[in-house]
C-alpha cells in the first residue's frame, strides 16, 4: 500500500507517523481506554444505530470509521472486510462499520455487499461516536477514514488516512491474531 501511514500500534508514541487524529477532537492512542466499545462491535444487525454502551466485548473489535456509504472507496474497503469476516472470526475479532449515513441506507447498503457484520448509523446526534473517537469531520459532517483495533476496552493499534486513501486490512488482521484472547 504505497504512501498509506502505517498503523500506530500501543508501544508506539502518539507522535509516531500514521498518527494523524483530525483536528479539534484528538482521536484516542493506542493505550487509551475506551470504555464500552460501540454497539455492534459483537453480534448484531446491519443498519442499526451506533448509540453505544453495553458490556465490553469478550474479543477483540475492529472499528472501522468510513465516510459514506455506496461510495467507490468505502465500498472497496467494506467488500474487502466481507471477504476477510471469516478470518477476523477466526482471530477472535469482530467488525463493525460506523458512518453517519441514516440507518436506512446502511441496511440496503448492506444487503448489497452482503456484509455479514453490522454497519452502524452515527446519524443522530449527528457523528457522536465518530467525535468520540477523534474520527469526525465538522466541516464536512463524515466520519473520516480511521480504523481503532480494539481490545479488553483499550486501543491496541489505530490510524486515520485522509479522505481518498485506501486502507489495507490485511496489517489489522496479523494485528488481530496477535491480541486473540
Amino acid at each position: 500500500m504505497a504512501g498509506a501511514d502505517p498503523i500506530v500500534r500501543a508501544d508506539a508514541p502518539a507522535s509516531a507517523p500514521g498518527y494523524a487524529a483530525p483536528a479539534p477532537a484528538p482521536a484516542p492512542a493506542p493505550g487509551d481506554d475506551v470504555g464500552d466499545a460501540p454497539a455492534g462491535t459483537g453480534p448484531g444487525s446491519a443498519g442499526s444505530d451506533a448509540a453505544g454502551g453495553g458490556a465490553r466485548p469478550a474479543r477483540s473489535a475492529l472499528i472501522v470509521f468510513y465516510p459514506f456509504a455506496f461510495s467507490p472507496v468505502c465500498g472497496e474497503e467494506l467488500g474487502e472486510l466481507t471477504a476477510r469476516h471469516a478470518d477476523f472470526a477466526a482471530a477472535g475479532c469482530g467488525l463493525a462499520g460506523i458512518s453517519c449515513d441514516p440507518k436506512f441506507a446502511l441496511a440496503a447498503w448492506a444487503r448489497e455487499l452482503g456484509a455479514p457484520f453490522p454497519l452502524l448509523s452515527d446519524f443522530w446526534p449527528h457523528g457522536a461516536v465518530a467525535r468520540s473517537y477523534g474520527a469526525f469531520d465538522d466541516a464536512r459532517g463524515m466520519a473520516v477514514r480511521a480504523t481503532f483495533l480494539v481490545a479488553a476496552g483499550r486501543i491496541v493499534a489505530s490510524q486515520v488516512l485522509p479522505a481518498g486513501a485506501r486502507r489495507d486490512f490485511a496489517p489489522w488482521l496479523e494485528s488481530a491474531r496477535a491480541v486473540r484472547p
